[in-house]
C-alpha cells in the first residue's frame, strides 16, 4: 500500500502521554504482523513476511525510542539483493518523548539513518508503519538499506500491524 507524502505535515502533531502504559518498556503496546502466503502472493513486490514493532521509554523515562524487528520474504527480488529470509531491526529516537494516542502521528530517526519512518494509530489496536528508502541493521550489524522498499525509493510503503501481547516483544531488538 503507498502512502501520500501528506502525512509528513501532520508530524508536528503534539504526542499525549499514556500514564498507565509506562511502567516499563515492556509495559508498552507490541504490533506485529506475519503476513499470509495468500496476502504475499497477492503483492510480490513486497519484501517484508513479517514485522514487529514497539516503543519503550530510556534514560529515566524521558527518551521514547521505536523499535522493529522484521524477516525479509523470500521472493525474486530479495533473493537478487541478497537479504531473503533475513532478520533486520534497528532502533529508532522518536521526538517528543511521549507515548502517541490514536489518531496522532510520531515521527521517528533509524540508528542507520534515511529518511524519518512515521508511525500512525488509524485505530484502537491498530499502527500504521509508513517508510521510505531506509537502512537497517542487520545480524552482523551492518546497516543495509533498501529492505523494506518497494519500488521507488522517494515514495512511502506503508505497513500495517496489530496490537498483539507485550511479551511477544519482550527481550528482543537493539533495546530489548
Amino acid at each position: 500500500m503507498k502512502f501520500s507524502s501528506k502525512l509528513a505535515i501532520f508530524t508536528s502533531i503534539t504526542l499525549g502521554y499514556a500514564h498507565s502504559a509506562m511502567a516499563n518498556g515492556h509495559d508498552l503496546p507490541c504490533y506485529q504482523r506475519v503476513y499470509s502466503a495468500a496476502h504475499m502472493a497477492d503483492h510480490p513486490e513486497q519484501n517484508v513476511a513479517e514485522l514487529t514493532f514497539w516503543f519503550e521509554l530510556i534514560h529515566s523515562g524521558d527518551v521514547l525510542v521505536g523499535n522493529f524487528k522484521t524477516l525479509t520474504a523470500d521472493t525474486s527480488e530479495t533473493r537478487e539483493r541478497g537479504i531473503a529470509d533475513q532478520i533486520f531491526e534497528d532502533g529508532m529516537f522518536c521526538y517528543g518523548g511521549q507515548f502517541p494516542n490514536t489518531n496522532q502521528v510520531t515521527q521517528c530517526t533509524l540508528e542507520c539513518g534515511g529518511p524519518d519512518v512515521l508511525i500512525e494509530y488509524p485505530a484502537p489496536g491498530e499502527l500504521l508503519f509508513h517508510t521510505k528508502s531506509i537502512s537497517v541493521n542487520n545480524s552482523a550489524g551492518r546497516c543495509t538499506s533498501g529492505v523494506l522498499q518497494e519500488g521507488d525509493a522517494d515514495t512511502y510503503v506503508s505497513y500495517r500491524l496489530f496490537l498483539v501481547p507485550s511479551e511477544m516483544c519482550t527481550g528482543i531488538g537493539p533495546f530489548g
